[in-house]
């Protein structure tokens, strides 16, 4: 399995976990809300040349849920 996950809320895209959770707390001191998503992505694949392919799909994916994901997710 191959997969691909991070943290999005308010406008921001966190890789890490520690980021994500720093923003988090932060958010909830200043904001008042720990509210967001993560979001993640897998999909299987056998062999080198399939991950490959697999990695590209799971990509093409991202992009298209990265377009509307702000319109579900609270900025």
């Amino acid at each position: 399995m191959l997969a691909f996950y991070w943290y999005h809320g308010r406008g921001r895209v966190d890789a890490g976990d520690f980021t994500g959770r720093v923003h988090t707390i932060s958010d909830a001191v200043m904001l008042g809300r720990t509210d967001g998503a993560i979001v993640r992505v897998i999909t299987p694949f056998a062999g080198a040349e399939s991950e490959n392919r697999a990695r590209a799909a799971a990509l093409a994916l991202i992009d298209q849920l990265l377009a509307g994901l702000d319109r579900y997710i609270p900025r």
